[in-house]
């Protein structure tokens, strides 16, 4: 079943991402791994979505979604020596909206 996304939230996350014009399944979109969303750009879009749509972040633990600044880069020189890269948990725009809906984003 689609979610209805709401237009607010999609203001904001094109306030990081630019258009979502050219996306044709929405609610799927991951910020980081579709939209290159990480570090103090998602820290900050959390912070944002967090206070305008009155959601608990109490549980949810930002480094199993997003790299921090110079992360990403520091994780593929390590998984070039060690064989692997960390892997980040998807969050898409369907989950943050979940989130809305639940009050609570975990």
């Amino acid at each position: 079943m689609k979610v209805q996304i709401n237009r607010d939230l999609i203001r904001l996350i094109e306030e990081y991402a630019g258009s979502l014009d050219a996306f044709s399944d929405i609610e799927n979109i991951s910020l980081y791994h579709d939209l290159s969303i990480y570090g103090d750009g998602a820290n900050e879009l959390l912070s944002k979505y967090s206070s305008l749509f009155n959601v608990s972040m109490n549980e949810f633990h930002f480094n199993d979604y997003f790299p921090e600044e110079g992360d990403e880069i520091s994780d593929f020189i390590k998984g070039l020596f060690k064989g692997k890269e960390k892997k980040y948990k998807p969050l898409t725009i369907g989950d943050l909206q979940q989130g809305i809906i639940n009050k609570k984003l975990n």
